[in-house]
């Protein structure tokens, strides 16, 4: 066992709950609450991650504290009632390292029940900790507090932990550009002018692939081999 614990995030890295539960909430409140307004998934994603969710609501949509809160308790009722599913080979990951003797940890912005629910619905192995939304605003991701009462509490140190949110940022950025291409490419296939699909292809298909190809390059630094079923591509280079 490389790492005595697995950090996971949750939204997103176990489960997929942004395209399935958190976007199309955001989108019915803003339905509801401004009119005409609108938020792509791919905008969603991105400006949740830089400059944040809050920051959001803030810059684009003009909302006050007021407003935050009147989304926040609209959010609540919604995934209340939406169970997202665990993406496919995550329990796997997860019954390895439990069978080896290893912890799982959960640090998110996902409130602790809906966590543990989420884990339960899925047939997924209980997590040995939880920190969730429900703590102090300076002790919620991303303060260092969730890593430093895990190594306390278990008596681990800092190269004994794994954080597996490097890896949903990643799969998150090739499934949004996938998704993007897939509807990009419907829209060129249907030119009828061979030369001008074929413009098309070079300036706005190709460039995806090679921002694709990055996030699986940085993803094939993080993964573990025995959990990286396929030959990496710098193996590739010395195969015969």
């Amino acid at each position: 066992m490389k790492y005595k614990c697995l950090v996971f995030d949750h939204d997103d890295t176990v489960v997929n709950s942004t395209a399935t539960i958190h976007h199309p909430c955001f989108q019915k409140y803003l339905n509801s609450r401004y009119p005409g307004r609108t938020c792509s998934l791919e905008d969603y994603f991105k400006k949740n991650f830089a400059p944040g969710f809050v920051e959001m609501c803030r810059e684009e949509y003009g909302m006050d504290d007021a407003a935050l809160q009147d989304e926040l308790e609209y959010w609540r009722a919604y995934v209340e009632n939406h169970i997202p599913l665990a993406y496919p080979g995550i329990r796997e990951i997860m019954e390895r390292q439990k069978a080896e003797g290893g912890l799982i940890c959960v640090v998110s912005h996902s409130l602790e029940h809906n966590i543990r629910r989420d884990y339960k619905a899925n047939s997924l192995p209980e997590p040995d900790a939880v920190y969730g939304w429900d703590y102090p605003p300076e002790q919620r991701k991303p303060a260092p507090f969730p890593l430093e009462d895990i190594m306390e509490r278990f008596s681990l140190t800092a190269g004994d932990l794994l954080m597996i949110e490097k890896i949903a940022r990643h799969m998150t950025c090739i499934q949004t550009q996938v998704e993007a291409m897939v509807e990009t490419r419907k829209v060129i296939n249907k030119m009828g002018d061979i030369r001008e699909k074929a413009i098309a292809y070079h300036d706005r298909i190709a460039p995806t692939f090679d921002e694709i190809r990055a996030h699986i390059d940085k993803l094939e630094l993080i993964v573990d081999n025995e959990m990286w079923t396929l030959p990496k591509y710098r193996e590739l280079l010395f195969l015969r």
